[in-house]
């Protein structure tokens, strides 16, 4: 499945929700575009510099700076981070809004399709 593939379906799940997933439909929006960040960075270092797809995901984040916009890297890091805290349920979080779970989409969306060779 590809990181524009699996967009795709977070953007399913975030404008045509059902009864059925009413309770996890955050959770499996967030799954799906955190994996899209993920599939997205190891596609833009494939390319670029394979050495960093050893790399963790903040300092693949980190490298981006070289490339890209201060403020596309700042909308990265911040989906990264709001993705990694959604993904981590307890009694004690709320789950993500739709403003943003699609908010981080978008930045995710501008790594996959703005900045590929």
């Amino acid at each position: 499945m590809t990181d524009n593939e699996l967009l795709g379906l977070a953007d399913q799940l975030l404008t045509e929700r059902s009864v059925t997933l009413d309770a996890v439909w955050p959770h499996a929006a967030a799954v799906l575009t955190r994996q899209a960040l993920e599939l997205s960075l190891r596609q833009y270092w494939f390319v670029r510099e394979k050495g960093m797809l050893s790399a963790s995901t903040a300092s693949q984040l980190s490298g981006l700076r070289l490339d890209l916009a201060r403020h596309e890297v700042g909308d990265l890091r911040i989906a990264w981070n709001g993705l990694s805290r959604a993904l981590h349920v307890s009694g004690y979080n709320h789950p993500p809004s739709v403003e943003e779970l699609a908010r981080w989409a978008t930045a995710v969306r501008s790594l996959a399709t703005h900045h590929k060779p």
